[in-house]
């Protein structure tokens, strides 16, 4: 079944998948599709986030860290990168909580539970 996605699910996406392309990554993995997600100004992750007791700001620094420290390649071998097993784990799982919650569509809050 295909998976329909919100307009910020897909923007976060479509972030993540530029942002690995962008550093070289080989893949996209959950850590670019985190980091989209705290990226978004108009995204409620920031908020879910903060009423769980935890910092955003710092989870956002933690993830660009390991980000920077992700294999990387340059020149002209280098392709649109996969998604990674965890990725795609993640928007499985991301996919389970939306039909368990009765939604049509993937969200961002899905894909938070999903990671």
């Amino acid at each position: 079944m295909e998976q329909k996605f919100t307009t910020l699910a897909q923007d976060a996406l479509s972030d993540a998948v530029q942002s690995a392309a962008a550093a070289g990554n080989a893949q996209v993995d959950t850590l670019h599709l985190a980091d989209a997600l705290l990226r978004q100004e108009q995204g409620v992750v920031r908020a879910l986030i903060a009423q769980a007791g935890a910092d955003a700001q710092q989870i956002g620094a933690e993830i660009r860290n390991a980000l920077v420290a992700l294999p990387s390649s340059t020149g002209s071998t280098t392709t649109k990168p996969d998604a990674s097993r965890q990725l795609l784990a993640a928007l499985s799982q991301a996919e389970k909580e939306m039909r368990a919650m009765g939604d049509e569509y993937v969200s961002t809050e899905h894909m938070l539970i999903g990671m």
